[in-house]
């Protein structure tokens, strides 16, 4: 018998972003920070030239305003000892509420850079911040390169249920997570359509079919 979608992950709770107080502000700008518009803004206009790159979304539990600081320090570390011989290897990073920083990282693919996550929220949980990273790498599916971003964020929902050093991909698991979310919403035809991209990205996940066919019933479809 088919099985109701699991309940997914709380959603992300991050203060909006351009909330950020006048210190939270001040503090990334000296840490070379991109606020979150601007750095929206930039991102537009860099993704434009690049047919494919990975936006990355850091979310820091117990984030402090010195935390944004902390994290850039150790992530420039991270980059310098990977790259040593490349100054222009550190990505575009900037604000993403009062927690997050977002990373885009042009003419990159998944898996040169998910070791560089797993080793910064590694470092971050030694310096006492619990970390996750969502990942999204385009081309992804139909995704559009704007939708990136929320892409990141149902990447991030999936790292938050995995084991540490949490870093997750916009893949076919993800994609369920987020389905399921909808589903126990009660956006019945939201999870339908995100069961289906789960399907189209990973044609055998097991739980996409059955959640699916969960969707479907709810319908009045055979």
């Amino acid at each position: 018998a088919a099985r109701a979608p699991a309940a997914a992950a709380a959603p992300y709770t991050a203060t909006a972003p351009g909330t950020e107080t006048a210190v939270d502000a001040a503090q990334a700008e000296q840490a070379a920070l991109c606020g979150h518009g601007d750095f929206l803004n930039r991102f537009a206009q860099e993704s434009e030239r690049r047919a494919r790159f990975v936006l990355a979304i850091l979310r820091m539990e117990g984030a402090s305003s010195s935390t944004a600081a902390t994290a850039l320090h150790l992530w420039e570390k991270l980059l310098r000892r990977a790259a040593p011989h490349d100054a222009g290897a550190a990505p575009l990073a900037g604000l993403y509420g009062s927690n997050s920083l977002i990373f885009f990282h042009p003419g990159s693919e998944p898996q040169n850079v998910v070791p560089l996550y797993e080793a910064l929220c590694s470092a971050l949980k030694d310096a006492g911040v619990d970390a996750a990273a969502g990942l999204a790498a385009f081309p992804f599916l139909q995704y559009r390169k704007a939708e990136m971003p929320d892409c990141a964020l149902r990447a991030l929902e999936y790292a938050l249920l995995l084991p540490h050093p949490r870093v997750g991909q916009c893949n076919s698991l993800a994609l369920n997570i987020s389905a399921d979310r909808r589903y126990s919403l009660g956006d019945v035809f939201g999870a339908l359509e995100e069961y289906k991209l789960a399907l189209l990205a990973y044609d055998t996940n097991v739980m996409a079919w059955n959640s699916l066919g969960v969707c479907m019933a709810a319908l009045g479809r055979r």
